[in-house]
């Protein structure tokens, strides 16, 4: 997978889909990518209740907590959908935190979708072929 060149860029994104299209498997493999690039990776699963407790608890507090070397981060948020307020906007948050070097990506089902989630929401399409 290529790097995708908007991830260079200070800014938060939202991937929405049905559930159970792939959308976690899209996070991972840029996951991979990215550490392979260098970027410190953060990803925050909030099917997990404890990371959803904190998050939820103090936002830009716990996002913090993660930045503990120099250079460029990505916070890969999986599931957003389980916020109490999946609403919030999460560009907001981020945008406090001081430093260019970080991209933030979240996932979501589109049933859930929000139009304040994010700036850019990318939509995409998987196609199944028979071997």
């Amino acid at each position: 997978m290529k790097r995708i060149l908007w991830l260079g860029r200070r800014e938060a994104y939202a991937i929405k889909g049905p559930r159970q299209s792939g959308k976690t498997t899209l996070l991972r493999a840029l996951e991979g990518n990215l550490k392979r690039e260098g970027v410190n990776v953060v990803f925050l699963n909030f099917e997990d209740p404890d990371v959803l407790e904190a998050f939820e608890t103090v936002p830009k507090g716990y996002v913090k907590s993660f930045l503990l070397k120099e250079g460029r981060y990505c916070f890969l948020m999986d599931e957003y959908h389980y916020v109490k307020d999946p609403g919030m906007p999460v560009s907001p948050i981020y945008a406090r935190i001081p430093g260019d070097g970080l991209s933030w990506i979240v996932s979501f089902s589109t049933a859930l979708y929000s139009s304040s989630v994010a700036s850019s929401i990318l939509s995409y399409s998987f196609f199944s072929f028979p071997l």
